[in-house]
Order: C-alpha cells, then structure tokens, then sequence
C-alpha cells in the first residue's frame, strides 16, 4: 500500500475477509453437524501491515437446523492496521461487533444464505489521528449473500459476497474444494474489494480439514495487496466447533 488513504482503509476489507471465512468454514461445518446444533466459530488473518480475530456462533432459530432455515448470528471482532504518513507511522486499532439475521437452503445441487448484520465499530489511531485518517466509531449494515454448488466427486465450488454501508465497501470471494482424502479438501481461491479509494486483491491455496468429528480447520495461505500496492504475504486460520 504505497498511500496514507490505501492504508486507512485497508482495514475495512480485513473485516469483509473475516466475514467471507465464517460463511465458508460454517457452512462447511454444517454438512457434519447434527440438526439442530449451533456452530461455534473464531480465527484470524495476518498480512503485511494488518492483523485481525474475530469469535462468533451461528445459531438456527425454532423450525430451523444448522445449514437451513431461518438463523442468528452474533460476531465480535478486532482489526489492527499500520500506515505511514508525511515520514510517521501511525497505529489503528478497531473493535468491533455485529449481529446478523439471515435464511439457508441446504438442496441437492446447492448451498444458499442470504443474510443482513448490524453493527457497530470504534476506530483509534496512536500516536494521534493524522488530518484525513479515518476514525472514531461508526454504526454500519452488511447485506451478504453466499452460493456453493456441489460438483461430482464431492467437489465444490462456492462464490460469496457482501457490501458495507457505513464504509460503503464491498468484498466478494470465489474458490474451488476438491477432496483429497476423506477428511481434506483442498483449491484455489479469489478474494476482490473495494471501496470509494481502495482495491483489494488476495489470491491463496485454501486447505479444509476436519481434524476430528467436531472440530473444522480452514487454512488459507498466499498473497493479497491494495491496489496498486506490491503483493505481501498472507495467512488466515478459522476454526469451527458445533455445540447444543
């Protein structure tokens, strides 16, 4: 990220990222779970300048299992981010929590969740908020839509998607799964952002593993950058647990 504006709001994609690993690895976990369990779920992401973890549950409503029909979810979260500045570097740090309420379909052929969070996050930059830093808190709404498509062979693929109002930012991911063992499935992934004076771009190797009959890994590893910045390292862990 080679501008102080690139770098400001660099975070903002972090947390779409966050919410692109808990559709996937949740609606992953649901496939094992046992109707009417909820889904624990936390991870993180590290990139070059920008950290970030995040814990949250998926919680089916009356009539509703987990995977279809009608769910809340409650998410908590936390972004740090670094940035430079006429020759200083400055330190962001952004907390966070939301609550979506959304519906699944789990057919045959396919996978779908619509849903809707609310929410609200607070932004402090150290040493001092620079003149044209983003900062202070702000409520926000996220409409998010997620699709899988069960291939032979027990392959998938999935796209998936959502929009920010308050930061008015969007972030969209894509990927292929295609099993190597009973327990691993492994593909590429796409992830793309963007915002009023940000672009995104992650491109990684994403591996799915289930550990044991109750606890999902999601790993992801390769590069990311904010356009038109250079290309930097990136790695996200999420975890999955059901519970009654």
């Amino acid at each position: 990220m080679k501008s102080a504006s690139l770098r400001r709001t660099a975070r903002r994609a972090t947390r779409a990222g966050i919410v692109t690993c808990i559709s996937t690895i949740a609606i992953t976990a649901t496939a094992r779970a046992a109707p009417h369990t909820n889904l624990f779920i936390a991870g993180g992401q590290y990139a070059n300048s920008s950290q970030s973890a995040y814990l949250g549950a998926i919680l089916p409503l009356p009539g509703g299992t987990l995977g279809k029909g009608f769910f809340v979810s409650p998410f908590a979260g936390w972004n740090r981010y670094t940035f430079q500045k006429n020759g200083q570097s400055f330190t962001g740090s952004e907390p966070s929590a939301s609550v979506a309420i959304g519906h699944a379909w789990d057919e045959p052929d396919f996978n779908l969740s619509l849903s809707v969070a609310g929410g609200y996050s607070n932004t402090t930059v150290t040493p001092y908020a620079p003149k044209g830093s983003f900062h202070g808190g702000q409520w926000f709404a996220e409409p998010e839509i997620y699709a899988q498509l069960k291939l032979p062979a027990g392959a998938t693929a999935t796209v998936n998607g959502g929009y920010l109002t308050g930061m008015r930012s969007y972030w969209s991911s894509a990927y292929l799964l295609v099993p190597v063992s009973p327990s691993i499935a492994i593909g590429p992934e796409a992830d793309f952002g963007g915002g009023i004076n940000y672009r995104s771009r992650t491109f990684a190797l994403r591996v799915a593993d289930k550990l044991t009959s109750s606890l999902d890994v999601d790993l992801s590893a390769g590069a990311t950058t904010n356009l038109p910045g250079p290309y930097h390292p990136y790695v996200a862990l999420n975890l999955s647990v059901p519970f009654r």
